[in-house]
């Protein structure tokens, strides 16, 4: 039964990319792309775009190649801007039932009010496009770390899998909410400090030991795009980075780097190499990569109502996203910090210390939001209001739909939809200040409404015309104090929001303003509950899978089986694709063994699918980074026949043995995989 009543009180019951035209073959705007000789001598798909690599013959320092093709491991169809289907089963395989049910019963799971309002958000946001989720599922699939059989028993590639499959769709969008998590924050931002030709060595060396990644690039709209890259060919002078993009479905793409000027150009569709069309360029900052071992899950939830939030690991930290279900609207966040106003849609934007910033990546440089992070103990008070832009004149528009929520640890989720506008006042949608109090008060003269969620409880109403909520943070009995000033800045009965309910259920409060009470009138009702199915769950949780960096596949010649595409040059055993060893389980010290054999003149039995250093005898996994999820071995003895990788660094995983091909003859490479290019899936080791 819903409950009615007026109270004052709330009691305890219920960097950025310049765009450009690329005008023509050579043109001095961008370098030029050269079209790269076809691997199985026939083009991708349709025709359009540029051949697959071949790295026979070539010098492996300059040439690597994972044999990923899209007319094989791509999605047949285009990526498409449409709200998203993050629901409870989602929410449950991505952080852990505890994490997102208040309550379990008969009927289903009661999420918590901060997990649906979350929800609610990240499926509004993906009406800009679902390229994240693309790109990342189509890396899980080449690798087998997601099975086909799953989404389709009867397909045999990916690019049999079809739209109009709710299964393959909500495994898109399942694995474009991954954007959100803080390892896969903290992966991308680690490659903002790299030049754009160190990223494309990171890339390539990363390739050649085995790893997966998906790619971003960033316009000066404020929007960025994802991509799968899959190969990246040195010529001495430039380069070149074969990538899919899911929004030109079959085709080989590339992202060509010039060393000399750090500069990047994507001629994205081009159909002849340096042909007139739309392109984008960038420098440092605008490109990075997402290692998949980052994606891991289950993971922590940004909205768990714990000591550790998953965006905002400590208290310091406030995150904010704003979202638009517009899809003709580019939104963003301008912040004022200090008396300065930064808005993080304009390029020119120099963003200060404590602050950081990313567009999430929907539609082909166009997407559909941004998160911004605040290190409160760096900026100590900021302000916070949605930005909107035109798409096509990049304008600041006015009265445009957005969404913007605030997380911060020990204080409620407030979330607020309105629209932008002009503000004769000095105040800001969002002012926080240092122990995560939140003033909450949208642009005067539009419609706005404000969700508080904390714990098992909400409150949602109406935001009268000038008024002002402020927020928190709660106090040692979990209680969020609430305060109201009307349109006269007068003050008005506070109440306070509990995290705990008597019967410890959900009560979800539904308020109006009644100006001459000076109260809210408040309905209040239990959760709803929904159902959660299981078997996806499990489902989901196996696309998780173990060994994200390097998948399930074998040891170059594809001497292990289990996979379930073939390479286009793989040794194809009832359908199944070898490739690069097997990647680190997520959580444990090390990376297990790859295929049951080496390639071609490997001195050692499988390995962690990484090519060693020259000189080495053999070797394993490149040497993890700090917090990786798994790591290398120790460092092999001289004229071993194999053994492990170098020395992990400090607070790496440690671990497995490796094994794997000699290292090439002659000097350290001056190309993009130092030490050497390991040959992709189903690829000859080169003599």
């Amino acid at each position: 039964m819903i409950a009615r009543s007026r109270f004052c009180r709330w009691t305890t019951g219920p960097a950025i990319a310049a765009v450009l035209l690329l005008s023509a073959c050579g043109s001095s705007a961008a370098p030029t792309a050269v079209a790269l000789p076809s691997s199985n001598g026939q083009p991708a798909a349709d025709g359009s775009g540029y051949m697959l690599p071949d790295c026979t013959g070539v010098d492996p320092a300059n040439c690597v190649y994972d044999g990923f093709d899209p007319a094989v491991n791509g999605f047949s169809f285009a990526n498409w801007a449409a709200v998203g289907t993050v629901d409870a089963t989602s929410l449950v395989a991505l952080f852990g039932e505890e994490a997102v049910c208040a309550e379990t019963t008969a009927e289903g799971c009661v999420l918590f009010p901060a997990a649906e309002q979350w929800a609610s958000q990240v499926n509004e946001a993906m009406v800009g496009g679902h390229c994240e989720g693309m790109a990342v599922m189509a890396q899980r699939l080449f690798t087998n770390s997601a099975s086909l059989t799953d989404l389709d028993p009867a397909a045999t590639m990916t690019f049999d899998l079809s739209k109009d499959d709710p299964d393959v769709t909500g495994a898109i969008d399942f694995w474009w909410t991954t954007q959100m998590f803080v390892p896969v924050q903290e992966a991308y931002m680690a490659f903002h400090e790299l030049e754009p030709s160190e990223v494309a060595k990171e890339l390539a060396a990363g390739i050649a030991e085995g790893k997966n990644y998906t790619l971003a690039i960033y316009s000066d709209k404020g929007s960025g795009h994802s991509i799968t890259p899959f190969a990246v060919v040195f010529d001495g002078k430039t380069y070149a980075i074969s990538v899919y993009d899911n929004n030109y479905p079959g085709t080989v793409q590339q992202i060509v780097v010039n060393p000399e000027t750090e500069r990047w150009s994507y001629a994205a569709g081009a159909t002849t190499p340096g042909a007139p069309t739309d392109g984008w360029e960038g420098g440092k900052a605008t490109i990075d990569l997402t290692p998949m071992a980052a994606r891991s899950v289950p993971t922590s939830a940004p909205f768990a109502d714990s000591a550790t939030k998953g965006t905002v690991a400590v208290r310091g930290l406030s995150n904010l996203l704003v979202t638009s279900a517009d899809p003709d609207t580019l939104v963003g966040v301008t912040l004022t910090i200090a008396g300065e106003t930064y808005d993080t849609t304009d390029p020119n934007t120099v963003l200060p210390e404590g602050v950081s910033v990313r567009p999430l990546l929907g539609a082909g440089l166009s997407g559909n939001g941004m998160t911004v992070t605040v290190d409160r103990d760096l900026v100590p008070e900021f302000g916070a209001d949605g930005v909107a832009r035109s798409r096509t004149t990049a304008e600041a528009q006015d009265n445009a739909d957005f969404t913007m929520s605030i997380d911060s640890d020990g204080a409620p989720r407030v979330t607020v939809r309105t629209k932008t506008g002009p503000r004769p006042d000095s105040k800001s949608t969002f002012k926080a200040d240092k122990q995560g109090q939140v003033e909450v008060a949208p642009p005067p003269g539009r419609e706005a409404r404000v969700n508080l969620a904390n714990g098992a409880s909400s409150f949602d109403a109406p935001v009268p015309d000038g008024g002002t909520f402020n927020v928190g943070p709660n106090n040692r009995r979990g209680e969020a104090p609430v305060g109201f000033a009307n349109s006269e800045g007068q003050q008005q009965p506070g109440f306070r929001i509990p995290r705990e309910n008597p019967d410890g259920g959900v009560v979800d409060s539904r308020g109006r303003f009644d100006p001459q009470s000076g109260e809210f009138v408040v309905n209040q009702r239990p959760g709803r509950p929904e159902q959660v199915n299981g078997a996806q769950v499990d489902q989901f949780r196996a696309m998780a899978g173990p060994a994200p960096d390097g998948g399930q596949q074998g040891g170059p010649q594809g001497d292990q089986q289990g996979g379930q595409q073939g390479g286009p040059q793989g040794d194809q055993q009832g359908g199944q694709q070898g490739g690069a060893g097997t990647g680190p389980q997520p959580g444990t010290s090390g990376g297990p063994q790859g295929g049951e054999q080496g390639g071609p003149d490997q001195s050692g039995g499988g390995g962690g699918g990484s090519t060693p250093k020259p000189d080495s005898a053999g070797g394993g996994g490149p040497t993890p980074k700090p917090d990786s999820a798994g790591g290398s071995g120790p460092t092999p003895k001289p004229d071993s026949g194999g053994g492990g990788g170098p020395t992990p660094k400090p607070d790496s995983g440690g671990g497995g043995t490796g094994g794997g091909a000699p290292a090439p003859a002659g000097p350290a490479p001056a190309g993009p995989a130092p030490g050497g290019a390991a040959p992709g899936p189903g690829q000859p080791a080169p003599a």
